[in-house]
């Protein structure tokens, strides 16, 4: 969750602005300086400029690259929507943390990061992509509201209070990667909760590395943001999570990644090269994609983010090569500990993974490609200055193409909005097939 800079808004004050809202949905007003495509005209009003007019084929089909091509030819934004603030019962509904698109079932789920966690559910995005990539005059079609789920305890106890930040739906599971506090009463943890239910399954702590302690452990709310499902032939489903910032005993400008292996019983934890961040400390890593061999010849998609006053809020996406181990790829032995006694005990070094703790010799893995998301002008998205948080792959486009969904996360502040991106990778006429060409910009660019 991003610091509260504004800070929460009395509750007296949020039922009063939320019975103010409109529960439906608002097309935001178009980037300013873009070009229409020569392909077709854009939807005054609904449809951003640049869009390619490509419609949506079944999801079955497999997208031929996830990337633009070159890399340096950026991704168009198709449409920004406002999502409402409260939910059809007229309960507040915001704090969105994450995304995750099931193209089978066309839902999308929004992970909010309020303390009593729930999962929001929407159908109907795979039209509203189509009618807007197809250059659909008047009123689009809207996302339709399906269910609420809330999270809370079962086999495994919540504790007071979480902060649910990752989410990867996966077969009966969700899993859920809560950033916590530098106490044990509100610790990091990775859940994983009944997709049906929304009760807690089991709740795995973090290695040593990342448990407080004097000068170490993860930064005060810069716990892990993001979680990615990464799947290779022949391998155990496995999942990737990474530290907001760097760990206190870290250089600063980097995030830890932990490979999470999956199993009937929990989980096992192995850490992964660690990821070099732009600005010095000054941007943080929200959100994690993998990029399978087939969607643009693998690697990482990061959503970057940063505040700062009096400049306001930043967001990025970095391309990252693929996970790499540690130079000598140590494994986090132990499988962390189900937590499921009531009160929330302390966490033990017991419980928390047999961590190597020490920095990477080899230093942290750069990044490929770098795009700026706030950017106006000819070839950029344009996209409102807010607090990006969430990612996931959208609806696959007619031409081949990923879509790509962002969410922000509004605080449950009356001054930020709850919104909802969907971006597709540009590519150019001379572009191959398959695979992307770049003039390989420097790190130091980059960064």
């Amino acid at each position: 969750m991003a610091r509260r800079l504004q800070g929460l808004i009395p509750t007296f004050f949020a039922s009063q602005f939320l019975a103010q809202t409109v529960a439906v949905l608002d097309v935001l007003p178009l980037a300013a300086g873009l070009t229409a495509s020569a392909a077709g005209k854009a939807v005054k009003g609904s449809v951003q400029p640049g869009t390619h007019l490509a419609g949506v084929i079944p999801s079955a089909a497999t997208p031929t690259s996830s990337l633009p091509c070159p890399l340096e030819a950026g991704w168009e934004a198709l449409l920004t929507l406002r999502l409402p603030r409260v939910d059809r019962s007229g309960r507040p509904s915001g704090g969105f943390s994450a995304a995750a698109y099931d193209p089978n079932s066309d839902t999308l789920q929004l992970l909010s990061d309020a303390p009593n966690g729930f999962v929001q559910r929407w159908g109907g995005l795979r039209a509203l992509v189509a009618a807007a990539a197809k250059g659909q005059t008047g009123p689009l079609p809207s996302l339709q509201p399906r269910d609420v789920l809330p999270l809370r305890s079962g086999q495994a106890r919540l504790p007071k209070e979480m902060d649910g930040e990752g989410l990867v739906p996966l077969g009966e599971d969700l899993w859920v990667a809560s950033e916590g506090r530098r106490n044990a009463s509100r610790p990091a943890q990775l859940l994983r909760f009944d997709a049906a239910t929304g009760e807690l399954r089991q709740a795995l702590e973090m290695p040593a590395a990342w448990q407080p302690a004097p000068g170490r452990g993860l930064e005060e709310n810069k716990g892990p943001e993001s979680l990615a499902l990464w799947r290779r032939a022949g391998k155990a489903d496995t999942l990737l999570m990474a530290s907001e910032t760097a760990l206190l005993q870290d250089p600063v400008g980097q995030a830890r990644l932990l490979r999470w292996e999956l199993s009937a019983s929990g989980a096992v934890a192995h850490s992964l090269r660690s990821l070099a961040l732009p600005g010095g400390g000054l941007w943080s890593l929200t959100e994690l994609l993998v990029l399978p061999e087939h969607r643009g010849g693998g690697g990482l998609l990061a959503l970057l983010r940063r505040f700062e006053q009096p400049g306001g809020w930043g967001g990025r996406l970095l391309l990252y090569p693929s996970p790499a181990p540690t130079s000598k790829a140590p494994s986090l032995a132990a499988k962390a500990a189900s937590r499921a006694s009531t009160p929330m005990p302390p966490a033990s070094p017991a419980a928390a993974s047999t961590n190597v703790g020490s920095v990477n010799p080899i230093g942290p893995m750069p990044p490929i490609q770098g795009w700026d998301l706030l950017a106006r002008g000819p070839g950029n998205t344009g996209l409102p200055a807010d607090n990006w948080e969430g990612m996931s792959w959208g609806p696959t486009l007619a031409d081949g193409r990923a879509s790509l969904l962002l969410v922000t996360d509004d605080n449950f502040n009356p001054f930020q909005s709850n919104l909802l991106a969907v971006l597709a990778p540009r590519r150019l006429a001379n572009c191959p097939a398959k695979g992307n060409r770049s003039s390989r910009r420097s790190a130091a660019d980059i960064l």
